[in-house]
Parts: structure tokens; sequence; C-alpha cells
């Protein structure tokens, strides 16, 4: 009778994973040809992106999230010639055909900050180097959208800061707060509710342990991790909501901590996929 069962709930499993895959958000790639693209910011003297094909790469590593990255090259216009610089912003917005956003949010890709400021610093007038901005979602539809109408790019709020004023004692993460000794993944509990943006990016932070934990679970075949699947999705699109609301309201320090925090689960997400 167990044996029938066990038969039964995999038979459901392979018929849902199926449903899915055949409606759901898949793997794709978009040829964007792309001139005479505006960089926006406080430092937008700084570079240039050189007219080219570049593509868009959407990849769909979980049920939840939608993963899109592009690869594009930049030319150093005028050099900066101070070392003790931060990156602030540098945004990537991806235009439909009418000029209209349909995602601001890709941002460098973990490891890449040191590689632009060495450019920007060490680099000569004219020089070219490519670079890769990335942006996780958790939304099918506008993933699908984004990957349908998507016909042009521009590099915002491009800017740089001298000191790091974010302070770690106020809103930082650490691993034993965000140490969950039960194992199972409690989504409900994160209340975000506020529009304290500290208090938000802290519970944001939280919730990014909790999916990458989530993740490793589904990829060790742990069954129990889709019983999580519902609360994690509907709370990642309450986050990208919230969010959205606060981000004009973030200072530059609370930008760079959501930067830090999107790139940590970015990280994973792309280790988890090379796995």
């Amino acid at each position: 009778m167990k044996k029938k069962l066990f038969n039964l709930f995999a038979i459901c499993l392979c018929a849902i994973a199926f449903l899915a895959s055949c409606g759901g958000p898949k793997d794709a790639t978009k040829e964007l040809e792309i001139s005479n693209a505006e960089v926006l910011g406080d430092s937008a003297y700084v570079v240039s992106i050189v007219d080219g094909t570049y593509t868009l790469v959407g990849v769909v590593p979980t049920d939840i999230t939608q993963t899109l990255s592009i690869k594009i090259k930049l030319r150093l216009k005028r050099p900066i010639q101070d070392k003790d610089l931060h990156i602030s912003g540098w945004n990537l917005e991806i235009l439909d055909k009418n000029g209209t956003s349909l995602l601001d949010k890709l941002i460098l890709k973990d490891s890449e900050d040191s590689k632009l400021l060495k450019f920007v610093t060490e680099g000569k007038e004219g020089e070219e180097k490519e670079f890769t901005f990335q942006y996780s979602i958790a939304n099918g539809d506008l993933y699908k959208k984004i990957m349908n109408d998507a016909a042009n790019i521009n590099l915002k709020d491009v800017s740089f800061y001298k000191e790091q004023y974010y302070s770690s004692e106020s809103s930082e993460v650490t691993d034993e707060e965000t140490t969950d000794t039960d194992s199972n993944t409690d989504v409900e509990s994160d209340d975000i509710s506020s529009n304290n943006v500290d208090e938000i990016l802290k519970t944001y932070s939280e919730y990014v342990d909790k999916y990458i934990k989530f993740m490793k679970k589904a990829a060790n075949g742990d069954l129990s991790a889709m019983t999580e699947y519902a609360s994690l999705l509907k709370k990642a699109q309450e986050f990208d909501e919230k969010l959205k609301e606060v981000k004009g309201d973030m200072t530059t320090a609370q930008m760079n901590k959501f930067l830090e925090i999107q790139k940590k689960m970015l990280s994973a997400m792309q280790e988890d996929t090379n796995n």
C-alpha cells in the first residue's frame, strides 16, 4: 500500500513538473541591436556603451525565479584619477522599442565591481572592456514580456562615492541572526509591512537566506522543499512590490546594501545552476 501511494505521489510530481514546463517561463536568448544607448547619472561622462549586437540571456533555475543577464562593452571616455572610490548605482535598464522601461534593476555581476573600478581609474581613454549585468525576478509574466519585447538598453544611476557610509551595526544581518535552527523555512514570519527602509532591507536579507536554503534542499532532492514553494513565491512578489515603493527613498548607503543582498542571491543561483 505504501509503495502504491509513493508511486502515485511520484506520478503527480512528474505531472506537475510537466505542466509547469509547458506553460511556464523557459530559458531563452534575444539579440539586441544597440546604438546610441544612454548613460545617465552624476558620473555619466566617464563611460559610454559601445554600439553593437548584445545577447540578453534568460535562465529559469527554479519554478520560482528567473535570471536575466547581458554582457555589454563599455568605452572609457574620461578616466578618474582617484582610486579611493566605491560604486553607487550602475543599474542597467531594459527598454522596449518605444523606449518604455521593462526593468531597470540589472546590476553588475558579483566580483565585477572591482573590475569596473580598476577600469575607470587605471584604464586609458578610449579603452573598451566587457561587463556583465544581471538580476533575478519572481514574475513569470514579466520575464516573458522582457524576453519578447526587449529592444534597447541604457545605463542609469552611474555614480561613485568615496566612503562606506552604511553602518554594519544598524542593519547588517549576521550569520547568527539568519541561522535557522529549524529545518523548516518559516517564510510567513517575514513582515514587510514597515515603510522603514532599513527594516525592509533587513527582512529582505533574511528572506534571501531562507530562499538559498530552499534552493539547496530542492537541489538535494528533498521533497519537503515543495511545501515551501507557494510561500516563497508569494513573499518574493510582495518584496518586489515593496522594494519598488521605497526605492526612491533609499540613501546611497541603503541602495548599496540592497545591491549586496541582490548579489548574494544571484551568486547562490549561479552556483546552483553550475552544479
